[in-house]
C-alpha cells in the first residue's frame, strides 16, 4: 500500500483539496484509495495534534483539549489504532493523508520523525505532496489565517528573516516559547518559515525520502476540474468525477488586518497577565466584528521576499515536473510594503475594553474545563506532570468517557450531592492541582473606567459590546492576590488519595471573598465541584445569548371565541406596584390575553394599580386578605379554580410578578411555542435565575433592561437553579394548582398528557405525575424560558427581604437568599428583543392618568422604604454584605449547596 501524505502548506488550498477528497471519499474507495476517517472527517488535525512536540502547545491543541502530554500520549497510541483498523478493514492500494498544519506548523526533525514512526508501521512506501505558490501569495494569506489566531507582529518580520543568510533558521528563530495561558503559540506569532520551500524540502526529505512539489493553479483546483488536479498530484490511475465548484478566498483588507494586528497586540498583554484566556472561536469572533471594507495588501509589495527566494524557486521548478514557473511567477512589483491605516480613528484598548464581558465569561468556562490540564503543563517536566496526573485522576475517580481522542474534556465521576445523600471525597486541591485551579479565576470584574465610544463608523458595535459592561460593583470573580500564583509555584506533593482538603488547599483557590465569607462545607464543596459533572458552565443553549438580536414584530391583537377567556396568568402579589405595568404589558404582548391577580396586605398602591387595570379590562384582580392555611398563594391558587376566567381559558401559566415568560422561537410569541409543540399540553419553563447587575438603587425602567446577567445554562446545582413553572393547556387533566405545576393528575388522562422541556423535548415520563425542576436529562431553554428577576436592585432586594415571601410567609429573606439568587455572571439579552413592542403596550397603559399617578406613588413608595431600611442597622448590614459578596459561579454553586445541607 501507498501513502500519499499531503502536508498543505498552504492552508487555503490545502482546505479546498481535503473539501474535495472528503466529496469523493467513496468514488475513491471503489478505486482502492482510501481518504482517511481517522484522523479526521475532511482535514486530518489529529494527525497534527498526534505528532507536535509535547511540550510545544499548539492552539489547536489548546483549544481541543490535549494540552496535557498524556492525552497527546493516548491520542498519538488511538490514532495509530483507528488508522490500523481502517486500512485492515478496507485494505486500500492507496491511503491519502491530508492536513496543512503539518507542512506549516511541524517545525522540527522530532516532530516529522513522530509522524513517520506512526504511519511506518502501515506502509514503507510514503510520499509526502505539497502545493505551493509564489511565496508572497502564500505569505499574505498565512498572515491573515495568523492574525485570526492571534498574530501580533507584521510582516516585517518575514522581511527581516529575508535578510538572513538561512531564511528558515531565521524565521524559526522568531517562534517564541509557548505560553497558552498567555495566548502565546509559536505558529502563530512566529514567521511563516515554510514559505522556503527549499527548507522546507530539505527538512522533509531528512525524514520521509519521497517529496513532490506540485503549483497551485487556483482556476483549476477551485472550478470543477479540481479533482484533475488531486489525480495528478496522487497520482490517481482513474477520473473521479467532477468536483463542486468554490470562489477562491477574497483577499480581506489591508486596514482589516491592521486593526486585527493591533487588537491581538492589546489582548496579548491582557494575556500576559495570565488571569484571562480568549479561545479561539471567541478570538476570532471578535476579530470579525472589527471588520472594515478597503483594498489588500499588493503581494508585489514584498518583492524583496520574492527576490530574496527567487533563486530557490527557479531550482525547484526545474526538479519538480508538477511545479510550473507560470504558478511561481511574484506579482508586479509595488511600493515597499508599509503597514496600512486601521481607518476610522481606530483605538485597539477601546475595543478591548468594550469586549470585556465576553472574554471574562469565555475565561471561566474556558479554564474551568482546562485546569487541570495546564496544571500538569506547568509541572517543572513531562515526568512530573504526569505523575501529577496520574494522582490527580487515581483521586477523583475514572473517567466517563475513556476516550481522550474523543472527548475533549473529561468529566469526573465524582458528584456534587444534595443533603441526605452521602458526598464523595474531594479530589486534592493541593499542588499543582491547586496552581491550575488559580488560573481559573478571570480578570477582575469590570474596569471602573468608562469605555470611550470607537471610531463613528463602527460605534454601534463597541457601544453596543461597551453597554453590555458590568460595572465595577457587580458581583464578579476577584483576581488572587497578587503573590497567590507565585506562592503557589512552590508546588507541595499532593496529599495521598482519599486525603481531605484543608484549608490551606482550598483558600488559594477561592476569590477574596469567598475565602472570607464560605464556610468550611461550602469550601469543601468547592474543591468537590472541580471537574464534577455538577460544574456549572454556559454551553448548554444553542440560543446566542449575549449578542443583540433584532427586536421583534408587534403580534397584531388576538380576537377570542365566545366561552374562552385565552391564555391567562395567574399571580400572587404583595406590594409590587413599580414592577405590575412592565409585568402585565409584557405578557399581554408575548400572547397572554387575561390575568387573575390574587393580593394581600399591600400598602404600596398595588391593589389600587390592579383595580385600575380592572376597570380598564384588562385584568381581574381579587383581594386576598382573609386567606387561611400554609400561606396566601396556597389559598389562592385553591380559591383560582372556581373563577371562570381559569375555567375558560385555553392555557393556563401560574407566574409571579419578577418571573417573565422568555419566548426564543419565532417572532417570540406563544403562538410560536404552540405551534413548535402542538401536540404538548403541558410546557415546562425552566428558571433562568438573574442577579442584581452592579444595581443598586431602585430605578423606574423596565426590569428586562435593566438585569441581563444570569446564572450559566448549565446548573444543575443547587436544586432552585433548575426549578420550573408549568404553561399548560386546560383540559381537565389535573385536579389542583401548585406553585409550580398542576397536580392530581386523572387516570383518564394519564395517555393525553404530554409534557416538553423549554426545548420542546418530550419529559413525560418525568414530569406527568410529580417534579418541578429538571434533571441534565430533561433541561433545556432553546424554546422558551422562564426569566426570573427574584432580587432586582439591592435596594428592591432589602424591600423583598423586609416583606417575607409569598409561598414561605414565616421564612425572611436574608443572605442566604442573596447568595442562591444574585448570579451575575453569564449574561442573556435574548428577552430585550422585546422592548419595543413592551414600550409601545406600557405607553398605552400610562396613557390612563389615573393608572400613571398611582404607578408614580408606588414607585415613591419604594425609593422611601428603601432608604428607610438601609437606616436601620441590621438592614444596613445585610445591604453592605450583599454587595461586597462577590462570587464566582462555582464558589456560588458551593455555597448554595453548603445552604441547602444545613437547612
Amino acid at each position: 500500500m501507498r501513502i500519499s501524505l499531503h502536508i498543505g502548506p498552504d492552508a487555503a488550498s490545502g482546505d479546498r483539496i481535503a473539501r474535495v477528497l472528503a466529496a469523493k471519499r467513496d468514488q475513491l474507495a471503489a478505486k482502492g484509495v482510501l481518504f482517511a476517517r481517522a484522523p479526521g472527517a475532511r482535514n486530518h488535525t489529529r494527525l497534527f495534534m498526534a505528532c507536535s512536540d509535547p511540550g510545544a502547545v499548539d492552539s489547536l491543541r489548546f483549544n481541543r483539549g490535549f494540552i496535557d502530554p498524556a492525552k497527546q500520549a493516548q491520542l498519538y497510541d488511538e490514532l495509530a489504532r483507528d488508522l490500523a483498523a481502517e486500512v485492515a478493514r478496507d485494505r486500500p492500494d492507496h491511503l491519502i493523508l491530508c492536513a496543512h498544519q503539518l507542512g506549516s506548523a511541524l517545525s522540527s526533525h522530532s516532530e516529522l520523525a513522530r509522524l513517520h514512526a506512526l504511519l511506518a508501521p502501515l506502509s514503507s512506501d510514503i510520499r509526502v505532496v505539497a502545493h505551493v505558490q509564489d511565496p508572497a501569495r502564500m505569505l499574505l494569506r498565512r498572515y491573515h489565517a495568523q492574525l485570526l489566531e492571534g498574530r501580533a507582529t507584521p510582516l516585517s518580520l518575514e522581511l527581516e528573516a529575508a535578510q538572513a543568510p538561512d531564511f528558515r533558521a531565521a524565521a524559526l528563530a522568531t517562534r517564541p516559547t509557548p505560553a497558552p495561558q498567555a495566548g502565546l503559540f509559536p505558529e502563530v506569532q512566529g514567521a511563516a518559515f515554510w514559505i522556503d520551500l527549499m527548507g522546507l524540502q530539505r527538512a522533509w526529505q531528512s525524514v520521509f525520502g519521497a517529496f513532490t512539489l506540485h503549483g497551485i493553479d487556483e482556476d483549476e483546483l477551485y472550478g470543477a476540474a479540481g479533482t484533475e488536479a488531486l489525480r495528478r498530484a496522487f497520482d490517481l490511475p482513474a477520473t473521479i468525477g467532477k468536483a463542486e465548484p468554490e470562489a477562491p478566498p477574497a483577499a480581506p483588507s489591508a486596514a482589516w488586518q491592521t486593526r486585527c494586528r493591533l487588537f491581538n497586540e492589546a489582548a496579548l498583554r491582557l494575556l500576559a497577565r495570565r488571569e484571562t484566556v480568549l479561545p479561539r472561536q471567541l478570538w476570532r469572533k471578535l476579530l470579525a466584528e472589527m471588520k472594515v471594507p478597503g483594498d489588500p495588501i499588493d503581494p508585489g509589495s514584498l518583492f524583496a521576499l520574492s527576490d530574496r527566494l527567487a533563486g530557490d524557486i527557479a531550482a525547484l521548478c526545474v526538479r519538480h515536473a508538477g511545479l510550473d514557473s507560470a504558478q511561481m511567477t511574484p506579482a508586479p512589483r509595488a511600493e515597499p510594503w508599509q503597514e496600512a491605516d486601521p481607518t476610522r480613528g481606530f483605538r485597539a484598548t477601546q475595543y478591548l475594553a468594550a469586549f470585556h464581558w465576553r472574554i471574562r465569561q469565555a475565561t471561566k468556562e474556558h479554564m474551568a474545563e482546562r485546569a487541570r490540564d495546564l496544571a500538569r503543563l506547568a509541572g517543572t517536566g513531562v515526568a512530573e506532570a504526569d505523575a501529577t496526573a496520574t494522582d490527580a485522576q487515581a483521586s477523583s475517580g475514572p473517567a466517563q468517557n475513556g476516550s481522550a481522542a474523543h472527548s475533549e474534556t473529561s468529566q469526573e465521576a465524582t458528584a456534587v450531592v444534595t443533603a441526605g445523600d452521602e458526598i464523595p471525597e474531594a479530589p486534592t486541591a493541593s499542588g499543582t492541582y491547586a496552581k491550575a485551579l488559580l488560573l481559573q479565576t478571570p480578570l477582575a470584574g469590570g474596569s471602573s473606567a468608562l469605555v470611550a465610544s470607537p471610531e463613528t463608523a463602527n460605534a454601534s458595535e463597541a457601544e453596543s459590546a461597551a453597554s453590555r459592561r458590568v460595572s465595577s460593583s457587580q458581583a464578579t470573580d476577584a483576581v488572587p492576590p497578587p503573590n497567590a500564583t507565585a506562592a503557589a509555584t512552590d508546588v507541595a506533593a499532593p496529599p495521598r488519595r482519599g486525603t481531605p482538603p484543608t484549608a490551606t488547599d482550598i483558600d488559594p483557590l477561592l476569590s477574596p471573598e469567598a475565602r472570607r465569607l464560605m464556610p468550611p462545607l461550602a469550601k469543601q464543596n468547592f474543591a468537590r465541584l472541580q471537574g464534577s459533572r455538577f460544574a456549572p458552565h454556559n454551553r448548554l443553549c444553542t440560543v446566542n445569548e449575549d449578542d443583540r438580536a433584532p427586536p421583534y414584530t408587534p403580534a397584531p391583537p388576538r380576537a377570542l371565541p365566545e366561552g374562552s377567556s385565552g391564555n391567562v396568568i395567574l399571580a400572587c402579589m404583595k406590594n409590587e406596584g413599580p414592577y405590575i405595568l412592565e409585568w402585565v404589558a409584557y405578557h399581554r404582548a408575548v400572547g397572554f390575553d387575561g390575568f387573575l391577580v390574587y393580593t394581600n396586605g399591600c400598602e404600596d398602591g398595588t391593589a389600587q394599580i390592579l383595580d385600575r387595570l380592572q376597570a380598564l379590562g384588562v385584568l381581574q384582580h381579587c383581594d386576598n386578605d382573609d386567606w387561611t392555611g400554609k400561606s396566601p398563594q396556597t389559598h389562592a391558587l385553591d380559591r383560582a379554580l372556581s373563577e371562570p376566567v381559569i375555567r375558560e381559558a385555553d392555557w393556563i401559566a401560574h407566574i409571579d410578578v419578577d418571573e417573565f415568560v422568555n419566548i426564543r422561537c419565532g417572532n417570540g410569541t406563544l403562538a410560536d411555542v404552540f405551534a413548535a409543540v402542538p401536540d404538548a399540553t403541558n410546557i415546562a419553563m425552566t428558571w433562568r435565575l438573574f442577579g442584581h447587575n452592579g444595581v443598586t438603587a431602585f430605578e423606574d425602567r423596565p426590569v428586562i433592561a435593566q438585569f441581563d446577567t444570569c446564572a450559566p445554562s448549565f446548573c444543575p446545582k443547587p436544586h432552585t437553579a433548575w426549578g420550573f413553572k408549568t404553561l399548560f393547556r386546560n383540559i381537565g387533566a389535573y385536579g389542583k394548582l401548585s406553585c409550580h405545576r398542576p397536580n392530581k393528575l386523572s387516570d383518564a388522562f394519564e395517555s393525553r398528557v404530554k409534557w416538553v422541556n423549554g426545548s420542546g423535548r418530550d419529559m413525560t415520563r418525568e414530569a406527568a405525575k410529580n417534579g418541578w425542576r429538571n434533571s441534565k436529562k430533561t433541561i433545556g431553554y432553546d424554546m422558551v424560558q422562564l426569566n426570573h428577576y427574584a432580587l432586582r436592585s439591592a435596594d428592591s432586594f432589602l424591600v423583598k427581604r423586609q416583606r417575607g415571601r409569598a409561598l414561605h410567609v414565616d421564612r425572611s429573606i436574608g443572605l442566604n437568599y442573596w447568595i442562591r439568587m444574585d448570579w451575575s455572571v453569564h449574561r442573556d439579552l435574548t428577552i430585550q428583543r422585546n422592548l419595543p413592542r413592551l414600550q409601545e403596550e406600557m405607553d398605552r397603559l400610562l396613557a390612563d392618568p389615573v393608572l400613571a399617578e398611582w404607578h408614580a406613588k408606588a414607585c415613591d413608595w419604594h425609593r422611601a422604604k428603601a432608604a428607610e431600611l438601609r437606616a436601620i442597622p441590621e438592614f444596613a448590614e445585610l445591604y453592605d454584605q450583599a454587595l461586597a459578596l462577590k462570587l464566582t459561579e462555582t464558589e456560588r454553586v458551593a455555597y448554595a449547596l453548603a445552604l441547602d445541607m444545613e437547612t
